[in-house]
């Protein structure tokens, strides 16, 4: 895997609420050489922030600016991916920036393990410390996930700040949920939760060691540490929650299994005074859960029904 490729590739940023990284994300993305790559920026903001950046660099004809009322990365995500027409579509976040050849080495991922989804890792660009942490993944190895396989728990799969999916495949699922992810009702987990639904489809997902997406996205211990870990706990319970609501395959164990490591952390975080603490994140997992429960589902697409 990370051979490069030539063709067509589709780049999706999301973008609300950024200034500065936001120059660095589009300025990394448009260093790309490939005439055919092209540039989907959907933009949440409620200003022409994305306009005022677009601006200062130079003029990029790859570049689409999609201006969107909606809320919520779930949703933004498929607007983004129903603006593509490449056969690989790669996704990144409005804080990270991406090396040369990036977008390249995942589609390479993609057509190699004929995989419809591929993680990529993500290197924090300020190292963990007292004075805070970034969320980031180190993969030891390439890994393949097999539909017939118990479904990999959250934290064995990647992030969507450096994530390709197969477009026709993804689209055929329905793409992300539109209530999951950070702005959403359930303010996490758009990214796995798409892997899962794509492995109970019969497809495969994977985790790449291309070259890493450098994010810039440092969280304070204390409450910036605290919000996030809300989010993403409660994203990842009402995931989990949805799976049961579907009877997937193996979901019940599945999601116990996870719960127990969540609170498996509890006790290592307070034996070494780690933070962000263990029990938020059991609570937050638990509060999630329940909301799921009480979110109606389509069972036609498997997404939580936004009419709700």
């Amino acid at each position: 895997m990370g051979d490069r490729v030539s063709g067509a590739i589709d780049v999706v940023l999301c973008t609300k609420g950024r200034d500065q990284t936001l120059d660095a994300a589009i300025a990394s993305i448009c260093a790309d050489p490939n005439p055919d790559l092209r540039l989907v920026i959907v933009d949440q903001n409620t200003d022409d922030r994305v306009g005022t950046a677009l601006a200062r660099s130079e003029s990029d004809s790859r570049v689409v600016h999609m201006r969107q009322s909606s809320i919520g990365l779930g949703d933004a995500r498929n607007i983004g991916l129903s603006a593509c027409t490449a056969p690989v579509v790669c996704f990144t976040d409005d804080d990270c920036v991406v090396p040369n050849g990036w977008a390249d080495s995942l589609a390479a991922a993609i057509h190699a393990g004929e995989l419809s989804l591929v993680y990529g890792d993500v290197i924090a660009k300020h190292p963990n410390s007292d004075d805070g942490f970034t969320p980031e993944t180190d993969f030891v190895s390439d890994t393949v996930f097999h539909a017939g396989d118990p479904l990999p728990r959250y934290n064995a799969l990647g992030l969507g700040a450096n994530m390709a999916v197969d477009r026709l495949v993804a689209v055929g699922v329905h793409g992300f949920d539109p209530l999951l992810g950070a702005g959403g009702r359930f303010p996490s987990a758009e990214d796995r939760e798409l892997a899962l639904r794509l492995l109970l489809a019969g497809h495969r997902v994977g985790l790449a060691k291309t070259p890493p997406v450098i994010h810039d996205g440092l969280r304070s211990h204390g409450q910036q540490a605290r919000d996030l870990v809300r989010r993403d706990f409660r994203g990842l319970g009402a995931m989990h929650a949805k799976l049961i609501k579907l009877r997937a395959r193996g979901s019940g164990s599945y999601t116990l299994k996870v719960l127990a490591a969540i609170v498996a952390d509890v006790g290592r975080s307070s034996l070494h005074a780690r933070r962000p603490s263990g029990l938020r994140k059991v609570w937050a997992f638990v509060g999630g859960f329940g909301r799921g429960l009480s979110a109606p589902v389509d069972a036609s697409t498997k997404l939580f029904d936004v009419g709700d």
